[in-house]
């Protein structure tokens, strides 16, 4: 697993190994030797960590992931299908009733009927 964080939100996201070299396929399409694919390269892996643990299998985070989620001592596990996140528990709540309320928005446009010949 590979730890880094989130672009999007105040949160780690943990991604497999193959999920993650997916992510830098993008940076094929840029000249290796260009500012745009140094940004994407930089953005993509400076903060990338493989996940560790200690002898009795507990997760280590580096400071600067920890920080990026503001964790203390507990952290909430969300999944979202091929990577998962780990964030504050507070926020995590309210990302949550954010999602929500965004994913019924977005159904309820999807089902609203649309205007035509009567």
């Amino acid at each position: 697993m590979i730890l880094r964080p989130s672009h999007l939100n105040p949160c780690i996201e943990a991604w497999t190994a193959a999920g993650f070299a997916s992510l830098a396929e993008p940076l094929n399409e840029y000249d290796p030797f260009s500012e745009d694919h140094e940004d994407l390269a930089t953005s993509l892996y400076a903060d990338a960590y493989p996940l560790d643990s200690d002898k009795e299998g507990r997760i280590i985070l580096p400071d600067v992931l920890r920080q990026h989620a503001d964790l203390t001592d507990d952290v909430a596990f969300m999944g979202l299908g091929r990577v998962f996140q780990l964030w504050n528990p507070a926020a995590a709540a309210e990302r949550r009733q954010q999602a929500r309320s965004r994913a019924r928005s977005l159904t309820s446009k999807k089902n609203a009927p649309t205007g035509g010949a009567q």
